[in-house]
């Protein structure tokens, strides 16, 4: 039989060793996308495992963009996804995961326990086709010394600045010329796609 002060201490280290398991999730997705020709946004995705969340009341990953909360409701059936894609416009955004869940005594989901919070940036370009008249040859794109073949696609961030050229040549029965002679005038035009 043991005696209380035994009894009283393997209590106490058993409370001691459950309270020391640390609850949280590890993620996995980018931190760099592209937006597609004829999109707005990219779709990003991104893979949760979580370890110690067995004893929580009601945990849930709370998503946010930009300061502006996305997913789950700690009040309403809060989850745990395995997965979850986000929408993102181009430019710079910063994601914030949040594991959370509800006091276990008091059962209050306006008085949430943190149990882990990560936040990122994210950046977002999109593509940018550049291309002669003709589609077809060859043109400079940021370096002159090095001709790409036309039509030719890049990525790119808002108010990012880069030059393009034409290249004289002869292409499919006919010689493209830069013309500058004041007389029908060649000129770059930017078009949106479609």
């Amino acid at each position: 039989m043991f005696s209380k002060k035994i009894l009283s201490n393997l209590v106490m280290l058993f409370l001691l060793q459950s309270t020391l398991v640390a609850q949280g999730f590890t993620f996995s997705g980018p931190t760099e996308a592209t937006v597609g020709f004829n999109q707005n946004t990219a779709a990003v995705t991104y893979y949760f495992n979580y370890y110690g969340i067995s004893n929580l009341c009601y945990p849930g990953l709370i998503i946010a963009v930009d300061g502006n909360v996305i997913n789950n409701d700690l009040c309403n059936n809060p989850t745990t996804p395995s997965s979850y894609t986000i929408s993102l416009t181009p430019g710079n955004h910063v994601i914030r995961f949040s594991l959370l869940s509800i006091n276990c005594y008091t059962l209050d989901c306006y008085n949430a326990v943190f149990h882990q919070i990560i936040e990122f940036a994210v950046n977002v370009n999109f593509k940018v086709r550049n291309q002669n008249i003709f589609s077809g040859g060859i043109i400079y794109v940021n370096d002159y010394s090095t001709p790409k073949n036309s039509p030719f696609d890049r990525t790119s961030k808002a108010n990012d600045n880069y030059v393009i050229g034409a290249v004289d040549q002869y292409y499919n029965g006919y010689n493209w010329i830069w013309n500058s002679s004041g007389i029908n005038n060649s000129k770059w035009q930017r078009e949106p796609k479609n």
